[in-house]
C-alpha cells in the first residue's frame, strides 16, 4: 500500500467517523415520540425509579371489555391479579440483574390504530388482536449493576382519550454498550 493510499483511507475513515456524529446532538431523543406515549413513559419509568411495585402492577393489569365479556364470572379478576403478579415478579428479577434503574432514552416507537373492521379480517385468518391503538416502544435503560437493558413495552388503550397500559413487555441486557 502507498503512502498515499493509507492517507486517503485514513482521511475517509475519520471522515466517516466525523460525519456520523453530526447533527446528533445527546439531549436530543432518538425517537420521536407521541404525547400520549411519552407521558405513559415518564409514569413507568417513574415507578421503576421508585420501586413503586403497586404502580408498575397497576399499569399491567389492564383486562380489556372484549376480553372480559368472553371470560366467566370472577375470571376476568383472576386474569388482572395473574398480570399483576407476573409484572411484580420481572420486575424484582430485572431489579436483581441489573440493580437501580438510573435514566432510559427511546430507541423505537410504532403506533398503529386497530378498527373492528381490521380486527374482523384479522380474526378471518387466524389473528386476533384488540380494537383500539396498540403501541411498541423499545427503549434503552441504564441500570447500576449491569449497564443497560434493552426494554420493550407493548402498550394499548381502547380509545384516543383513554391511557395507555401495558399488554406486554420483556427486557433484555443490552450486547452492545
Amino acid at each position: 500500500m502507498s503512502n498515499r493510499t493509507k492517507h486517503a483511507a485514513m482521511l475517509t475513515l475519520f471522515l466517516g467517523w466525523f460525519c456520523f456524529g453530526c447533527g446528533k446532538s445527546p439531549s436530543e431523543p432518538a425517537a420521536s415520540v407521541p404525547i400520549d406515549c411519552q407521558k405513559f413513559l415518564e409514569k413507568y419509568f417513574d415507578a421503576v425509579k421508585s420501586k413503586d411495585v403497586g404502580k408498575i402492577e397497576e399499569f399491567s393489569s389492564y383486562v380489556s371489555p372484549a376480553d372480559s365479556a368472553d371470560l366467566p364470572a370472577g375470571s376476568a379478576d383472576m386474569l388482572r391479579e395473574t398480570k399483576r403478579k407476573f409484572a411484580a415478579d420481572g420486575f424484582e428479577r430485572m431489579t436483581k440483574e441489573f440493580g437501580d434503574f438510573k435514566s432510559y432514552s427511546v430507541l423505537s416507537v410504532t403506533v398503529k390504530t386497530i378498527t373492528m373492521a381490521e380486527l374482523v379480517a384479522g380474526k378471518m385468518q387466524g389473528l386476533a388482536s384488540l380494537v383500539g391503538t396498540h403501541a411498541e416502544i423499545v427503549c434503552k435503560a441504564k441500570f447500576s449493576k449491569k449497564h443497560s437493558a434493552l426494554i420493550r413495552l407493548h402498550l394499548f388503550k381502547d380509545t384516543p382519550e383513554s391511557e395507555y397500559s401495558i399488554e406486554a413487555w420483556q427486557y433484555q441486557a443490552d450486547l452492545i454498550q
